[in-house]
């Protein structure tokens, strides 16, 4: 079986689903979106003298290489999202950058479409919003279909994101009304890709139990965690001192999903004498005006390179994940990779890699009263969260990204009628 993939998404789940085929014998091509690949030696030369001009190029493309499957399986197409670059670099605005990208979506899925009737490929695999005409096409062809469901159904987020903005006014801009009104027809369209595919992946229960409240048939469901990067060297955690100031760290879009404002409402509740410091990293989304209030001890630093990241992962002593909505939230597995013990909301898919009271916590989503509390109990026991960064290290040794290609690939063969190994 040869599969065809399509999605502008190239993130680490997608990369490990295509190594997973790969590593089956069973990818064929992969067309994604804009990433460090090129096929000319005109484009590949261009590419070498821009990074020796503008060397900060190399560090943000970076980003953008998949190092999971040979380059030579990877069709990149940079149409749509240079566009979209192009437009968040000039900072037009949010519409405009979501005008491009969802133009990205559909082109790709479109070219796909094409592409799938070839009789190289058996099957199709695509990613939700970015897979209806490709699914389409490849039933009509009588071919095989995998979407797979990075987010929870929407019924979920309707249930508990998109409330916040009538609770907390303020969070609301003309902008985020305009996109909760253009997630009606894109989550119409979900809801078509869920029901026309043969198997519907997701990474965590949270998600699949969304499916399955949403009406989505249980048993064409394939349920595999996501991956943890590689652990720190144990030694490494023994280097490290009890922390004299806790130092919170939040990971990721500081917006309304992630419930970044509920963070900073908890924060206030801390006592002022604790010394703590709280550091986001990410990209800011909710409004200047709630930024501005946030108050002492809080820094922003918005979006770093990996280093960077790494570096503010090593000085961490909690992790906080407060989010109202994820499917998974790789951000905690990077934690737990360093150690870091994690403060989540049972609404992030990763929480099921937390042990409570161990290598983390968990508290209620939106709640800002039990966030605030857990927060402050971290304050005044330094000595025991620094004891919690042994288990937070073996939770992230106990399931990587080699036991997700291997899981992904076993049940998804039998779901589609085949043999793992065929």
């Amino acid at each position: 079986m040869r599969f065809l993939v399509g999605t502008v998404a190239h993130n680490q789940h997608v990369q490990n689903i295509v190594g997973a085929l790969h590593a089956a014998g069973a990818l064929g091509r992969f067309y994604t979106g804009g990433v460090d690949h090129w096929q000319s030696g005109l484009s590949r030369g261009v590419r070498e003298i821009a990074g020796q001009w503008i060397p900060q190029i190399n560090s943000r493309l970076a980003r953008r290489r998949i190092a999971t499957i040979p380059e030579e399986l990877i069709s990149a197409n940079w149409g749509w999202e240079g566009c979209r670059l192009i437009a968040k670099q000039a900072r037009v605005g949010p519409l405009v950058e979501d005008w491009f990208w969802e133009r990205s979506e559909h082109a790709l899925d479109r070219k796909c479409a094409e592409i799938v009737k070839d009789r190289r490929w058996d099957a199709f695999l695509g990613i939700e919003h970015g897979a209806l005409f490709s699914i389409q096409s490849a039933r009509a062809a009588g071919k095989k279909t995998v979407v797979a469901f990075l987010s929870p159904h929407h019924k979920t987020r309707e249930q508990w994101v998109d409330p916040q903005y009538d609770q907390f006014p303020e969070l609301s801009t003309p902008a985020t009304k305009r996109l909760m009104e253009l997630a009606k027809a894109r989550d119409a369209r979900r809801d078509q890709e869920g029901r026309l595919a043969d198997v519907v992946h997701c990474a965590s229960k949270f998600t699949r139990d969304s499916l399955i409240a949403a009406g989505m048939d249980p048993n064409k469901i394939m349920t595999v965690a996501l991956g943890c990067p590689p652990a720190v060297p144990r030694e490494q955690l023994s280097s490290r001192p009890v922390p004299r100031r806790m130092r919170f760290v939040y990971s990721g879009p500081v917006s309304v999903r992630k419930a970044a404002h509920i963070l900073l409402a908890s924060w206030k509740l801390l006592r002022i004498d604790s010394g703590a410091e709280l550091h986001f990293y990410g990209v800011v989304t909710i409004p200047k005006a709630v930024v501005d209030r946030a108050g002492a001890g809080v820094f922003f630093h918005g979006s770093v390179g990996k280093a960077e990241m790494s570096q503010a992962y090593d000085d961490a002593s909690v992790l906080v994940f407060p989010t109202l909505l994820d499917g998974f939230g790789m951000v905690v597995p990077e934690a737990l990779a360093h150690g870091v013990p994690v403060i989540a909301t049972s609404n992030a898919g990763a929480a099921d890699l937390i042990t409570h009271g161990r290598s983390g916590f968990l508290v209620p989503p939106g709640d800002t009263a039990a966030l605030a509390e857990r927060m402050q109990w971290c304050v005044d026991h330094p000595a025991q969260v620094a004891e919690m960064r042994e288990e937070a290290l073996a939770a992230a040794q106990r399931w990587t990204w080699a036991d997700f290609r291997l899981s992904f690939r076993s049940q998804l063969f039998p779901l589609l009628g085949l043999s793992a190994a065929a």
